[in-house]
């Protein structure tokens, strides 16, 4: 089986700067762009089911596949980004000048829980737990999984093991990273692939 892991096309928020979490934005015109280069990507392919995040970001995304393959999707909130809190739709100097002073609210780190959101290991257990469920179940064909920029570490960790270095699993928009999985454990075959985009 080959699983594909997808990261949602471009929004407005991304091209922004903001942070999404668990809010959400439209994809922007270069993120429409995206869809439709998704679609040839995938055109051609057998997929038997399409799991993602059900934000809208990522259904936009999951759908845009499923239209080319006519493979089901199939939401699970599991699969979401982290739930940032009261920092969602802020850029970074925003999130500095509200919160300057609170520890572990740096853009990069995030490290303590954001005022109202979850802890980071919050958010890997859930994803963790999604992806042992897909994996248990009985299929016998190729999977599709999109999701987020932040949920793309701990997917790639759960299946493939701590990464030797310390941002590998970074990936970006509309990026493909194909996952060879049989009896001996996981492959990975590309990762983070944009030689479809434009």
């Amino acid at each position: 089986m080959r699983l594909f892991l997808v990261r949602h096309v471009t929004t407005v928020w991304n091209e922004e700067g903001r942070l999404q979490g668990h809010g959400d934005s439209p994809p922007s015109a270069r993120g429409e762009r995206e869809v439709a280069a998704l679609q040839r990507a995938f055109q051609g392919h057998e997929v038997e089911a399409i799991y993602t995040s059900d934000l809208g970001r990522a259904l936009r995304t999951a759908q845009a596949i499923a239209a080319v393959t006519r493979a089901p999707v199939r939401p699970d909130p599991r699969l979401r980004e982290r739930d940032y809190g009261q920092l969602e739709g802020l850029t970074p100097a925003e999130i500095q000048q509200r919160f300057a002073g609170q520890p572990g609210l740096d853009w990069d780190g995030l490290i303590a829980r954001p005022p109202g959101g979850e802890f980071r290991p919050e958010r890997d257990c859930r994803l963790a737990a999604a992806l042992d469920d897909i994996l248990a179940a009985s299929h016998s064909g190729n999977l599709v999984v999109v999701t987020h920029g932040g949920s793309v570490r701990p997917a790639l960790e759960r299946l493939l093991g701590p990464s030797p270095q310390e941002h590998p699993y970074a990936m970006r928009n509309a990026a493909i990273t194909e996952i060879l999985i049989d009896g001996t454990g996981a492959t990975l075959l590309r990762l983070n692939d944009t030689s479809h985009l434009p």
